[in-house]
């Protein structure tokens, strides 16, 4: 706060006294106090480096971890790949063998989802940062993204059909539901991922190298 403000001349007003509390929980209340206080507390104008977050700083390469922990893009990539061997998902269906799968039921949505939440755990499993976490963090962690991973997983899979989201078990949604053979519910949902989601990485030609 208080580099910001001398690096940018910022000059605030009191809305009361000049008198304001300004602690932990209130510091944001009455920034002209704030910026006082830091005066008071012998804080200097010429102790203020111009542009200090820019000395030394570089973008570090896929290579490099990018903390003290190891963890790196390169790392990711080999907790991915390490992760999908428990489980053999089958990601090179065609167009012309799609007709061939099965219609998905709820049931059938249940499995795909307990499949690839599996496939998250282990992929966590590989990552150290992750297992140096305690166990409660670990859980919490899983707890707040399970979702994220679910429909992106269910996405990545189905890039290179269409109309059709392929699921972790094989199963298929399809787009239209001409006949409908299919819940009315998994329709919708499916639509929107396919139009939400999967169109838009298709769109920027995000594929699995």
């Amino acid at each position: 706060f208080f580099r910001r403000s001398v690096r940018k001349n910022h000059l605030y007003t009191c809305r009361f006294s000049r008198n304001c509390v300004v602690d932990k929980d209130k510091r944001n209340q009455c920034r002209y106090c704030r910026l006082r206080k830091c005066f008071k507390a012998g804080m200097k104008k010429e102790a203020v480096q111009n542009e200090r977050d820019r000395i030394n700083c570089r973008r570090p390469s896929y290579e490099e971890p990018t903390q003290a922990n190891g963890l790196s893009v390169v790392s990711l990539l080999n907790a991915e790949l390490l992760s999908r061997k428990v489980i053999d998902e089958t990601n090179n269906v065609t167009d012309a063998e799609i007709n061939n799968r099965k219609l998905a039921k709820i049931n059938d949505v249940c499995d795909s989802i307990k499949q690839q939440l599996l496939i998250l755990v282990e992929w966590a499993k590989y990552i150290p940062a992750f297992t140096d976490l305690h166990l409660d963090d670990q859980v919490a962690l899983l707890r707040a993204h399970a979702g994220e991973h679910l429909l992106l997983g269910c996405a990545r899979r189905s890039l290179h059909l269409k109309d059709v989201l392929l699921l972790g078990n094989n199963c298929i949604i399809a787009k239209h539901n001409i006949d409908g053979r299919m819940d009315i519910d998994i329709s919708m949902i499916g639509m929107r991922v396919m139009d939400e989601i999967v169109k838009p990485l298709r769109e920027i030609d995000m594929y699995m190298r």
